[in-house]
């Protein structure tokens, strides 16, 4: 029997593992988040595991939902950066204007960052 069928760091590691050998694999790492999710919803790194693989998926608007969400909940400077991303792509400038106050870039210095948010913070600053 197994005590931890569903663990939840597990799971967001497989997911986003998954997204960084390929974003084929994008729908299959959203089916890892969700089953997460339902475990422990509103956590905020897995609502931004979340947009960032809806962002792959050009599900532009579900992942400013979830990255929205992820950014109230605070923790991680990413979430902000991610949400802002997900806006513009949705074509949604005006609101992603708004939303650029809220990315810290001075505590995304001391965060891991892919080079996308790489490139992305270098365009805002």
């Amino acid at each position: 029997a197994n005590a931890e069928p569903e663990n939840v760091v597990a799971l967001n590691n497989l997911a986003n593992v998954l997204v960084e050998l390929g974003p084929g694999n994008a729908p299959k790492a959203l089916e890892y988040i969700d089953r997460a999710l339902k475990i422990m919803p509103n956590e905020a790194p897995l609502l931004d595991s979340k947009g960032s693989i809806l962002i792959l998926m050009k599900k532009y608007d579900d992942a400013a939902k979830a990255l929205e969400l992820a950014t109230a909940k605070g923790g991680d400077p990413r979430s902000a950066l991610h949400w802002y991303v997900a806006l513009t792509r949705g074509g949604r400038e005006s609101e992603a204007n708004k939303i650029k106050s809220k990315i810290n870039v001075k505590a995304l210095r001391d965060v891991h960052l892919s080079s996308e948010d790489k490139e992305v913070l270098s365009k805002l600053q």
